[in-house]
């Protein structure tokens, strides 16, 4: 009877690697992938500014405003911002998506090009929400993306701002404005539910992995 060599107890199969098996069989595992997880983050901080009333703050509104005005040569723009804490994802994780997603409820004379509601970078994250006014609201930063608000959930891929803090603080601040402000005498733009609506928060979809 042929000498053949012992079985073993344990075979482990490297991703990516021919495996050679006993008898000359050689068997290709392919490169092993980590699987796909989601959660949704809700904002612990929300709030609109408004030009008209520079030094009222509406952290306790149940809108969020991102309008376009200029009335008898008056700016009463709104903008408003939004924060997230990201320390609630697991260690290790890789984010390969991020949306930030929010309920509109209204929209008011629609320009292309002017009431498109942009969703820029903020890396002042010490604003507070029942502080927050026009006069004190932190600086903007680069566009992540512009959306044409519709009635429903509006969607602005945020991804590489979302990569960008849980490599550093791990809290997003986000400010959403019109693409341009002060464009003429009609009040043009779209409206939000904020967290303090009942229903319909303004809400952080993430899709990642995990590393290792």
């Amino acid at each position: 009877m042929p000498d053949f060599p012992p079985l073993a107890e344990k075979v482990d199969f490297p991703p990516g690697r021919l495996v050679d098996f006993p008898f000359g069989r050689r068997v290709d595992f392919p490169p092993w992938t980590p699987p796909e997880l989601s959660t949704t983050l809700y904002p612990t901080a929300d709030a609109r500014v408004d030009q008209a009333n520079p030094d009222l703050n509406f952290g306790l509104d149940e809108d969020l405003s991102v309008l376009t005005f200029l009335l008898e040569e008056q700016e009463r723009n709104q903008r408003s911002f939004l924060k997230f804490d990201l320390t609630g994802l697991p260690s290790g994780a890789v984010i390969t998506l991020a949306k930030l997603r929010c309920f509109c409820r209204a929209v008011e004379e629609l320009e292309s090009g002017v009431s498109d509601a942009e969703a820029r970078r903020v890396t002042d994250d010490s604003w507070v929400e029942d502080e927050i006014t026009w006069n004190n609201q932190p600086a903007y930063g680069s566009v992540e993306d512009t959306k044409v608000p519709a009635v429903g959930w509006v969607e602005w891929d945020i991804t590489s701002w979302i990569q960008n803090e849980w490599a550093g603080d791990k809290t997003v601040s986000i400010c959403l404005k019109c693409v341009q402000e002060s464009y003429d005498d009609l009040e043009r733009g779209s409206v939000y539910h904020s967290k303090e609506y009942d229903g319909y928060d303004p809400e952080l979809y993430i899709e990642y992995t995990i590393e290792g």
